[in-house]
This record gives structure tokens, C-alpha cells and sequence, in this order.
């Protein structure tokens, strides 16, 4: 199986976000090296529109596709990009989808989730990974400023008052590893199809902001400083 990591260049919150330098190595170095140490992942590439990240990575190991500038902008869906990057390759196996904005990826974890998905190969239509949430997706607001500017419930009532454990558990889609199934996704409009295999990692920041950043930072600075 093959790993494809999408990373263009053009980031706006986070500028230069997928080569952002962590403990001495970019962002992007870390899920193309978590790839290369899987014994479940043949080769690792980058699609991207930024001659920088493309050396970069070609630098730690990855083959690079050049993404047209066109499915690169703030607006582009990451299943156009994997449409470039099969007829690209001329490979219609599954793939692992690896994010830099995601980077703290063990690559045991890795294998584990190649497992689990060949195993349930003939029942699903693609892997996501998520990790539990503290809080119940139900206990959340939505703010409408339409009329008052104010919180409102997802829900008719107050559940939001009731206690955590009244609810069912909440998982939050972290770009940990999720495996894709071109069938699925070059012959219609779904990325990831209505059957969903489930992967819980541990929690893992994804990294959307700089306050994302500086909370990997401080994260990544004490677990090297407990070694």
C-alpha cells in the first residue's frame, strides 16, 4: 500500500504551515518518516504545488507529484487532489492519507491501522481516525446572530445542563491516518463512501492555527524533557 500526503504551499493561518520547523525538523518531515518506518507502506509521496515543500520532502524520502496550482487554493477538496494523484500514478490501489498538519504519527499505531482496514477490506469503504472528545458533541452550541447574538442548544431542551455521562461518547476526526479507496472516490462524489471503518488513536493535535502550533510545541518540548 501506498502513502500520499497532500501539502500546498499557499497556507494562511499558519504561514509556510507544512514546513514549519518542530524540534528541528519541518512539519512534513515527520508523517513522511512514520511512513518510510511502516513495515505496511511500499513507497510515500507529496503532492504539492511548492517547489520548497517538494525539496524538502524529496529530502527526507518522499516521491513528489506537482499539483496543478488550480487544485491547490483555500477553496481546493482534498478529493480533487487525490483524483490528480491516481491518474498521476496510474494506481488504483488503496492509499494511506497522511497529513503534515498532523505530524506526531507512530508508526506502529500505523501498521495498526493498515491491519484493522485489510482485515475489514470486503466491509468497508474507507479508515478515518479520530481520538475520544472530553465533551459530548450534544453539550456543544451553535451561535446565531440573526436575530440576538447569543448560544443556542444543538438540541431542544437543556441537555447541555445534564452530566457528561448522560450522553454517548464523541470522537473527533484528527487526520491521525485515514486509508482511502480510489473505486470509491474517482467514480462518484464521496472521499470516504457510507461504510467508515473507525480507528481511535490517542489524542493528536492537528495543527490549524499557531495557537495549534505553540500547544504542539509546548507538548512535543515536555514529553522530551519526562525522557
Amino acid at each position: 500500500m501506498n502513502c500520499l500526503i497532500l501539502a500546498r504551499g499557499g497556507s494562511k493561518g499558519v504561514p509556510k504551515k507544512n514546513i514549519k520547523m518542530l524540534n528541528g525538523k519541518p512539519l512534513i518531515a515527520y508523517p513522511i518518516q512514520a511512513a518510510i518506518l511502516s513495515s505496511k507502506i511500499d513507497k510515500v509521496y507529496v503532492s504539492t504545488d511548492c517547489d520548497e515543500i517538494a525539496s524538502i520532502s524529496k529530502s527526507f524520502g518522499a516521491n513528489i507529484i506537482e499539483r496543478p496550482k488550480e487544485l491547490a487554493q483555500d477553496n481546493s477538496l482534498d478529493i480533487d487532489a487525490f483524483r490528480h494523484a491516481v491518474g498521476f500514478l496510474n494506481d488504483y490501489n488503496d492509499l494511506v492519507h497522511l497529513r503534515a498538519t498532523t505530524p506526531m504519527i507512530n508508526p506502529e499505531v500505523l501498521d495498526s491501522a493498515i491491519d484493522l482496514f485489510e482485515k475489514n477490506s470486503n466491509e468497508c469503504t474507507s479508515l478515518r481516525s479520530a481520538h475520544e472528545f472530553s465533551e459530548s458533541v450534544y453539550k456543544f452550541f451553535r451561535k446565531n446572530g440573526v436575530y440576538w447574538d447569543g448560544f443556542f442548544p444543538h438540541l431542544t431542551g437543556e441537555y447541555y445542563n445534564m452530566p457528561r455521562q448522560s450522553f454517548e461518547k464523541s470522537y473527533l476526526p484528527n487526520g491521525y491516518v485515514d486509508i482511502v479507496r480510489p473505486e470509491i472516490f474517482m467514480s462518484g462524489d464521496s472521499f470516504h463512501g457510507d461504510k467508515i471503518l473507525s480507528f481511535i488513536t490517542p489524542f493528536s493535535i492537528e495543527v490549524d492555527t499557531m495557537q495549534d502550533f505553540k500547544l504542539l510545541e509546548w507538548t512535543t518540548e515536555n514529553d522530551r524533557n519526562k525522557k
